[in-house]
């Protein structure tokens, strides 16, 4: 016999889903307008910490100059100097593309007459001797302008380094000219005294003569 009994028109009570709170998903906004507040305040500080870096920086250029006008000059020239450089860089750059696109263009015309001296030798097989001649011809005239093309390229970079020697030993003379200038130069005063000590011995053999002399006249009574 069971314990309890229920009754046929029984029904359990319906279950109702679950249902998020609305308290839940508003403090997660709120987390993450915090989060992107924090973010802003962040780079906020680090755009006024630059900022007040490059207005020191600034100020600090300022007094610089104002001690010493001189730096500017010095700052200008050396960005003259530089500028200078990098167009002379540029042109030689410039330069050594244009002679490296001719002689590409060049070996490539050379490398096409050598095709079609291979393909009409192909065409032609029942006259090797002036086909390989010729091919030989356009082998040797490629090699030679390739050759020529390289002594002219190692003639402007032997032209350059001569011109940077006379540059490095103008330099290097006038290095020498300044240090030779500033340097005092003290004569060699070895003959001037020997001749000052054979003078003052003359000098001092007169006097004893004339002092010899004087005594004798005394003595009578002269």
């Amino acid at each position: 016999k069971p314990l309890y009994t229920v009754s046929p028109e029984f029904a359990p009570p319906p279950v109702q889903p679950t249902q998020q709170t609305p308290g839940k998903t508003k403090t997660h906004t709120l987390n993450l307008n915090e989060t992107n507040t924090v973010i802003q305040q962040m780079i906020v500080m680090q755009i006024t910490a630059f900022d007040k870096e490059i207005k020191q920086l600034a100020q600090k250029s300022k007094i610089a100059l104002n001690d010493d006008p001189g730096i500017m000059k010095s700052y200008s020239k050396r960005l003259i100097n530089l500028q200078e450089i990098i167009e002379q860089a540029n042109e030689r750059d410039f330069i050594k593309d244009v002679q490296d696109l001719r002689h590409s263009l060049t070996e490539s015309y050379e490398m096409l007459n050598e095709c079609r001296s291979k393909l009409e030798t192909f065409k032609n097989p029942d006259e090797p001797g002036a086909k390989y001649l010729s091919l030989y011809d356009c082998i040797s005239q490629r090699q030679l302008k390739g050759l020529q093309s390289y002594l002219t390229i190692n003639q402007s970079i032997m032209k350059r380094l001569e011109e940077q020697m006379d540059i490095q030993w103008s330099y290097y003379q006038d290095l020498v000219r300044r240090n030779s200038k500033s340097q005092m130069r003290i004569p060699c005063l070895d003959g001037i005294y020997q001749q000052m000590t054979k003078l003052k011995n003359l000098i001092t053999q007169e006097q004893t003569k004339l002092h010899y002399i004087k005594n004798i006249m005394k003595q009578k009574d002269l």
